[in-house]
């Protein structure tokens, strides 16, 4: 494994969301514009949280935001704070790490993505159509097993 502690640590507070249908991850294409990080990687949605926004508030805003998806279709599971390192940039990111459950997977794409697909974890472990830019994956996708089997 790469040497984390060698990593920066990026100071501005982020959400990581997870949001699962019918057994299946939402990933995002990350578009290639100056303010993206990675780039043309497949990802869960990311966002920065505002001066005096609380991180759930944050994780619904970006949801809305990125995909459409409104509070009526989204059920929060389970959150807590996680911690991810960027490989590529070799950064580390604090964040708090939101899991959510649709009853609906009618998503579109805002200008931040170039595309939208919903993945089954078998693909994701894969790589399929999932892009690892994290050096703690293996835990992060444990964390996503869990919710998908139930």
């Amino acid at each position: 494994m790469d040497d984390v502690r060698t990593y920066k640590t990026v100071s501005r507070p982020g959400i990581a969301a997870v949001i699962i249908c019918k057994r299946k991850v939402l990933l995002l294409r990350r578009r290639n514009v100056f303010f993206i990080s990675n780039p043309g990687v497949w990802s869960i949605l990311f966002g920065g949280i505002k001066r005096g926004e609380e991180p759930v508030e944050t994780a619904y805003r970006e949801i809305q935001e990125e995909v459409g998806l409104g509070r009526g279709h989204l059920k929060l599971r389970a959150r807590g704070k996680v911690v991810l390192f960027d490989a590529r940039r070799r950064q580390k990111w604090e964040n708090w790490l939101f899991v959510f459950a649709s009853d609906y997977d009618g998503v579109r794409k805002n200008y931040e993505s170039s595309a939208v697909r919903w993945s089954g974890l078998n693909s994701m472990l894969n790589k399929k159509d999932y892009t690892n830019v994290f050096v703690n994956e293996p835990r992060f996708l444990r964390i996503l097993k869990r919710f998908i089997n139930g």
